[in-house]
């Protein structure tokens, strides 16, 4: 085997299993999601933005232990899938906010308020739990 070339010794060559693990698990999520965009890096930051919404770049690249460069790539990878957006912090990146874009088809409300109402036009103020601020929804 290999590793007796390696390591004569006959002690394992920990390096080279986890090299062979590495090409064995980009081969099984190449299969299942494809190659692409859309990288284990990427589905680790959109996973932990839906956990933790609002955290900055670099608490994101110490959760997800990457370095400040790699995750920058990675965001900047993200945001171009369309996979998240990005709060503009004074135009400074490394301390933006990230967060989940969060999308509301609000037509069956308009029609309901309509039919209540009975009326073509109308304003309803939305209250989201966990935000701060209640966007109106105006027709």
């Amino acid at each position: 085997m290999i590793e007796a070339q390696l390591s004569p010794e006959g002690e394992p060559v920990l390096g080279l299993y986890l090299h062979v693990a590495y090409h064995r698990v980009m081969a099984s999520f190449g299969r299942r999601v494809g190659h692409g965009q859309v990288t284990p890096a990427i589905i680790g930051v959109v996973a932990m933005l839906a956990e933790c919404p609002g955290i900055s770049q670099a608490t994101l690249a110490r959760r997800i232990g990457l370095e400040r460069a790699t995750i920058g790539t990675t965001v900047a990878r993200a945001l171009a899938a369309g996979l998240i957006v990005r709060h503009d912090a004074h135009g400074d990146a490394c301390d933006a906010l990230l967060t989940r874009v969060l999308r509301f088809d609000l037509s069956p409300l308009k029609t309901a308020y309509a039919n209540a109402y009975n009326t073509t036009t109308g304003i309803v103020r939305l209250n989201i739990a966990g935000s701060s601020t209640s966007p109106t929804y105006a027709w």
